[in-house]
């Protein structure tokens, strides 16, 4: 885990202008553009995982859960007439992803 976090925040996050950049390069078919954009863009997950810890899930498990919504948010961001910038987009998955796995967790106890 502890090398997973320090890989993740060596990458600086993205600039607006970088963002917008790799945005462009993804929607017009650039795959190396998606796989910049999820790179830059996982050091999102551990911030948005730290809310959950103690619900009822290991780190782990939100980590892994929150990189797969990171996937498909950029999957549904490729789609043009976003409004929002992408960090907001993808981190609001990210929490959507871990409420939706905690829950069971907080019903049950």
């Amino acid at each position: 885990m502890e090398l997973y976090l320090r890989e993740v925040h060596r990458q600086p996050p993205l600039s607006a202008d970088e963002e917008a950049h790799l945005i462009g390069r993804m929607r017009a078919g650039d795959p190396g553009a998606r796989e910049a954009l999820v790179y830059r863009s996982l050091r999102l997950v551990p911030v948005v995982c730290r809310h959950f810890i103690g619900e009822g899930r290991r780190h782990l498990d939100l980590i892994e859960h929150g990189n797969l919504a990171l996937l498909r948010a950029v999957e549904a961001y490729q789609s043009p007439g976003q409004s929002d910038p992408f960090c907001v987009h993808a981190a609001e998955q990210v929490r959507q992803a871990l409420v939706t796995l905690v829950q069971p967790s907080a019903e049950a106890g």
